[in-house]
């Protein structure tokens, strides 16, 4: 089962996600466990350097689109919309 989580001021509560997030999640090109390549727009260092990096949650936001947070070797975690990661 799909949920999401919302904070409540003394308890994380789980409601079953909507038909619309679950399919915006199934047609998209990311799934969890993808390698991709974290760009510079997410890592915002300007070091000129691409990271190769696992995802490991995908979330549909109401607000931003479709969001992707991937972990590095070096155990970093970047979070962003979609198009700015790149699949390998």
């Amino acid at each position: 089962m799909i949920v999401r989580g919302r904070w409540n001021s003394k308890y994380y509560l789980l409601t079953p996600a909507s038909e619309s997030e679950i399919l915006a999640l199934q047609q998209s090109d990311f799934k969890v466990g993808d390698k991709v390549i974290v760009t510079e727009n997410v890592q915002h260092n300007n070091t000129g350097k691409e990271l190769e990096a696992t995802i490991i949650d995908i979330e549909n936001n109401p607000f931003r689109g479709l969001v992707l947070s991937a972990e590095t070797i070096d155990k970093q975690i970047y979070f962003d919309i979609a198009e700015n990661f790149k699949k390998i």
